[in-house]
Parts: structure tokens; C-alpha cells; sequence
């Protein structure tokens, strides 16, 4: 069981995987001493056309056909693990690790 805190402005959104595949691959970007974002490909930016879109996501929840993820670009988005079965360690968290497995 996972509690998620939305503060002030995260929000919880599905998108399709491949499109959360394509802004993942392009890596992150560093944004201040805590913080990263991805760039937002072309083909899903409809901002002003001088302006990189970016964007700061916290978590995802990656199933095949949609992904479940959370972005807050004021990163005061909490999430509180109540309950796994098994021990939760800081790699865990990462993509492609056994506790992520689990939860997708």
C-alpha cells in the first residue's frame, strides 16, 4: 500500500507507455540541487514554440499498454510505503528493480 501526498501542485496522470517511454529516453536533466526533469519530445509539446517543455516526474507505475506517473514541479509530491512483501531499500525505487516489478 503506497500514501501519496499530493501538496500543492503534483498530480497523479495516466499516459500511454510509449509515450512515457519517449520522454524518459532523452534522460534526465538536472534542475537544482534535488531535482530533475526530462524534456518533453516535440510530437507531445503544444507550448510556445521558443520554450522547452519539461517535465518533473516522481514516480511511475509502468503496465504495458498505460503508465500511471506522478509529476510536481515544486517536488514536494510524498510517498509513504506502508506496505510491500518485502523490505524496501533506496534501489528499490529505481526502474527495472524487484519492488518496481512488483508494483507494476
Amino acid at each position: 500500500m503506497i500514501r501519496v501526498g499530493l501538496a500543492l501542485e503534483g498530480h497523479g496522470l495516466w499516459i500511454p507507455t510509449q509515450t512515457y517511454q519517449d520522454i524518459i529516453a532523452g534522460g534526465v536533466i538536472p534542475r537544482g540541487a534535488k531535482s530533475s526533469t526530462f524534456v518533453v519530445p516535440p510530437q507531445y509539446w503544444d507550448g510556445c514554440p521558443s520554450v522547452v517543455g519539461q517535465i518533473s516526474i516522481q514516480a511511475a507505475f509502468v503496465c504495458p499498454e498505460w503508465t500511471w506517473i506522478f509529476v510536481d514541479h515544486n517536488v514536494m509530491i510524498t510517498f509513504h510505503i506502508m506496505a510491500l512483501r518485502v523490505r524496501c531499500m533506496n534501489s528499490d525505487l529505481r526502474p527495472g528493480s524487484e519492488v518496481s516489478v512488483i508494483l507494476s
